[in-house]
């Protein structure tokens, strides 16, 4: 299995200019929008995956935003809770544009539209294929870290980490036996664009 090795970043000063190391800027991460459960239920009744726009902030005080048929990217800047983006000239979008984090930097606002890290990941997701939803196959991402997994005579669970459009998930459990720490893990891309592919099987979520 691959082994998944976790490399402490540079860190930014409240500034957005490189700060000292330790220090993490609550800005770096995915950033998902919140979509409300009238929307996911039109959506799921139309067969469509979840609308979805996020922003994607890195060190180096570049960010990139993806929604349904837009992706630009662009700079930012951080001072205290205020955030200042920069996008660039082709985006469409002001030159300037703010946006403040909020509850404890657990929220961002931009424009009123508001964001959190993983909120999408969380929930059930349930397979699909070309007949449709299979309810039974479904995979659970809880707030604390941890996902379990059930199928037609197969159930797993375990750890997860989401960093930045990178998922990780690590097994503690396979078909309810133990899993040595560590030995069982794989990382998987998940980009918010409403579908959650695992190996050659895609979930949608409920």
């Amino acid at each position: 299995m691959e082994t998944i090795t976790y490399l402490a970043a540079l860190t930014l000063a409240l500034s957005g200019a490189p700060g000292k190391s330790g220090t993490a800027s609550p800005l770096v991460g995915t950033w998902r929008s919140h979509v409300s459960q009238e929307v996911r239920d039109i959506a799921r009744k139309m067969g469509l995956p979840e609308p979805q726009a996020q922003f994607v902030f890195k060190e180096d005080n570049t960010f990139s935003y993806t929604s349904p048929g837009k992706s630009f990217g662009g700079t930012y800047e951080l001072a205290e809770h205020s955030v200042r983006l920069s996008p660039s000239a082709e985006s469409g979008w002001p030159s300037l544009i703010s946006a403040e984090l909020k509850g404890n930097n657990s929220e961002l606002d931009v424009d009123g539209l508001k964001y959190s890290r993983g909120a999408n990941l969380i929930g059930t997701w349930t397979l699909r294929t070309s007949s449709g939803e299979d309810a039974s196959t479904k995979m659970v991402f809880k707030e604390d870290g941890t996902f379990a997994f059930t199928g037609h005579f197969a159930s797993s669970k375990g750890k997860y980490k989401l960093d930045g459009d990178q998922l990780t998930l690590e097994w503690t459990d396979i078909d309810e036996d133990k899993v040595e720490p560590g030995t069982v893990r794989k990382t998987f891309v998940f980009n918010g664009n409403g579908w959650l592919q695992i190996d050659n099987y895609r979930y949608a979520k409920l």
